[in-house]
Order: structure tokens, then sequence, then C-alpha cells
């Protein structure tokens, strides 16, 4: 068993410590599971003879059957995949495989590539046997402050509305660090189609919201913006309650007060909405609150006193509103 919970088993070994080791009639799976009280990896690949070189940290297979739910279905004369203590390596990744009424057999394949220290690409094929066929990229990439995650689906997909219809879809998230401790994060999520995803498995939610947001947090002072668009994947939700925020605002000032036992907190917001629920309004907000601690000993009293106003502006509503 290896540290990743994998597991080889085989028939006999020869082994020379910091070479290689070269494995008779093996069987190994990247499943973390119990083989010796019984339990049976999804799949699994047996071979003829398996070889593990330290120096080039590569497990090499002869002869290979992959195995799935203890049945074969694949041979290959010849398999090699990194060893354990590879973090990052361009090839193949662990397929997987399903079953259902309504798919058929689903089979998809990740292929992952390694561009430099700091970008990778991925892409998953899949394959419907009832439905069609659809491709998954994901790309990563890092800097000093920022970090990018942007996932891309696209395919020809049995839907609702008709047989093989083009489809696509982006779930992108960017991270950074701008300034004087602003942190910036930016979300793009935005489907074509508004059942696909869930209907194969791509993603469950009902709701994908983009949105753009800076936060900065201070020891007295607290900013934060927003603005934001929801994009509802229920065919009867309508085009006025899929609601857009543009923007939010929120300031927040905490500081003492007229005496040393006093703390004045300040509060600001505003924010405009539109198709929410077919109305269209502003929002803006102030308050101000003063807090007192009064007492000795064991026995202290807080006094809180706070002005608070409020302003709304409808600019558009439902007829029967």
């Amino acid at each position: 068993r290896f540290k990743d919970g994998s597991f080889l088993v085989a028939d006999d070994s020869d082994t020379t410590t910091g070479d290689r080791s070269i494995f008779s009639s093996s069987r190994f799976s990247p499943c973390n599971c119990d083989i010796e009280k019984g339990e049976s990896p999804n799949w699994d690949v047996r071979a003829t003879s398996s070889t593990h070189n330290e120096k080039t940290q590569t497990i090499t297979h002869r002869n290979v059957r992959m195995h799935v739910l203890n049945l074969p279905l694949l041979y290959l004369p010849y398999l090699a995949h990194p060893d354990w203590t590879v973090r990052r390596r361009t090839g193949f990744l662990a397929p997987s495989f399903g079953i259902s009424s309504d798919l058929g057999l689903t089979s998809s394949i990740p292929y992952f590539v390694v561009i430099d220290d700091t970008r990778d690409v991925e892409f998953t094929g899949y394959r419907f046997q009832h439905r069609g066929t659809a491709l998954k990229t994901r790309y990563r990439q890092r800097w000093d402050n920022s970090d990018l995650n942007a996932v891309l689906y696209a395919g020809s997909l049995n839907t609702f509305k008709k047989n093989r219809e083009n489809v696509a879809a982006i779930d992108a998230l960017f991270n950074t660090r701008l300034g004087d401790g602003w942190d910036v994060q930016l979300r793009a999520r935005r489907a074509s189609q508004d059942t696909f995803m869930r209907r194969y498995k791509f993603n469950s939610d009902t709701w994908l919201k983009s949105s753009a947001t800076a936060e900065r947090i201070k020891p007295d002072r607290y900013y934060y913006v927003e603005a934001s668009d929801a994009q509802s994947l229920s065919a009867g939700t309508a085009a006025d309650h899929q609601t857009t925020i543009l923007p939010y605002v929120f300031y927040e000032d905490v500081k003492p007060g007229f005496r040393s036992s006093q703390t004045l907190k300040t509060e600001i917001s505003a924010i405009q909405l539109d198709n929410d629920e077919g109305h269209d309004l502003s929002r803006w907000v102030g308050n101000i609150e003063l807090t007192d601690q009064v007492g000795t000993g064991n026995l202290r009293t807080e006094l809180r006193t706070a002005l608070i106003g409020s302003y709304y502006s409808i600019q558009k509503k439902p007829a029967s509103a």
C-alpha cells in the first residue's frame, strides 16, 4: 500500500532499494480500499508484470487488463503512469464509468497537461450512450497575489428542447489582492441552456450567480462593494425574477466615543436592485450607534442608542403590486 492509499498486489517481487522493484502477476488500483477485508475497487489494472522505477518516479505495466467491477473491459500491451511521489505530470488521469436508464453507459477520461510551475489545463471528454458527447476544459493559473480557476463546458447533447443541441457553460473564479488590502473576487457563471448542467451532472445548482466583489478590512473600518447578476436554471422562472445588483456598497467605521468607555459606530449602505420579483428599486441606509458601559465591580450595564435612517426609491413595479 502506498502513501496515497493506492495498493499493489503481486505474487512475488524483486526489489533493489533506490533503483526499481519488479512485481509479477500484479494488480494495481488507486482506490483506498481495505482489500484484506474483501472490499473491491470500482476499477483496477492487472498485468503480467509491473515495474516501479524510483529514479524516474514511474510505474509501468505489461500485458495490461483493465477491470471495471471485476469485469475485463480493456487490454493494452503497455501502460505507464507516475508513482505516488509525483505532484503534477502530463498524462491521462483515472477514467470513470457510470450507467443509468436516462443516459445509458457514461464514460469519461481526463487528460492533464502541465504547462509550467504555475499553469495547467485539464481536458475531460464525456460520452453519453443515449444522449451525445461533451467536453469539460479546466484551466488554472497562479500569480504572486492572484489565482484563476476557469471551467468551460461544451457539447452536443439531447435537451428537453431538441436532440443534439449545441450547449455551453462557464464557471470561472479569479481572486486577487490590490492596493492597500483590497481583496477582489470575480466570478462568471453562465449556461446557454437551463437544464443540461443538472441533467448531465456537471452542476446541481438551480441558480448561477455572476459577481464582482471587493472587500477591505482594517482594524477600525470595513468596506464591501458588490455587483452581481443571477441566472435561473429552472425553465419556469421569468426574466423579471432574476435579480441584478448594480451595485451594493457597505461601509462601517468604529471609533472611540466621547468618553473612554464609549464606542461610536457608523454604517452606510446603498443598493440598486433590478428584476427583484418585477421591481426595480434603490435603498439607502445610514446608522449611527453609540454604546456606553457604566458600573463598577461585577455589575456592568451597557447602554446603547442609535439613529437609523433609510430611504427607498421604486423605479418600476408590477401592475398588480
